[in-house]
């Protein structure tokens, strides 16, 4: 077997890395909590379910996928006194979910 290039091994380094990404947002409440982050804004838990629907989704539910999602740097997390904050580490990812959305909409038609 051949030796790869030192540019090959960093092409699958950031494919593992893309890859990562791509797996955080593979559960329907990673994508809404990425949509509920894509404003800018930063939010609490409490708010997340709020904003989701706290007939559909649990606090614990909420910190666990946002735990996926910071595992995968998809958001960061700021913590103030006993609340933890979370924003969107890349906003472009919204409008990644966005196409993936419409794309979606479109296969359905």
């Amino acid at each position: 077997m051949a030796e790869a290039t030192d540019e090959q091994q960093a092409d699958m380094r950031q494919a593992k890395c893309t890859a990562a990404i791509f797996q955080a947002l593979g559960a329907p409440l990673r994508v809404r909590l990425v949509e509920e982050l894509a404003d800018g804004s930063e939010r609490t838990i409490p708010e997340l379910v709020d904003r989701v629907g706290a007939a559909l989704v649990s606090p614990g539910n909420v910190s666990s996928h946002l735990g996926v999602l910071y595992q995968a740097g998809v958001v960061e997390c700021r913590r103030a006194g006993n609340r933890s904050y979370y924003t969107l580490r890349y906003p472009r990812l919204a409008e990644l979910c966005r196409l993936v959305v419409a794309l979606s909409r479109m296969s359905r038609a």
